[in-house]
């Protein structure tokens, strides 16, 4: 089953900082845009993210995130990105979209885990 799907997701970069819960901006779930263009980021089947606009492609573990509680961007590990993504899929309220996302959500997420970096 191939697939791709607009990537949604909280920050990344971090779980906890200090100890502390990290901060309401890095919780909330929001749509990743390309820095060098502003399109939508797409998570593909094969662990990569595309560009809609330009059309730029790379494995996961090539691009940064930017966290705006740390003011800097971050390459991140599988487990942190499937975290990330999972609290987006576990988000999901549209009983008709939430079936469909969520079996590409975990079918990405366990790529994630099987092929971590």
């Amino acid at each position: 089953m191939s697939y791709q799907f607009d990537l949604q997701m909280r920050c990344p970069s971090h779980d906890y900082d200090g100890g502390e819960i990290i901060g309401e901006s890095c919780r909330r779930i929001i749509q990743w845009h390309h820095k060098n263009c502003g399109g939508k980021s797409q998570v593909y089947d094969d662990i990569s993210l595309k560009c809609a606009s330009c059309s730029r492609k790379d494995h996961i573990k090539n691009w940064k995130f930017y966290c705006t509680k740390q003011n800097d961007y971050f390459y991140i590990q599988s487990i942190a990105f499937a975290d990330a993504v999972t609290a987006f899929s576990n988000a999901q309220t549209d009983p008709k979209l939430s079936l469909q996302m969520k079996q590409k959500i975990n079918s990405f997420v366990g790529k994630l885990y099987a092929n971590g970096w």
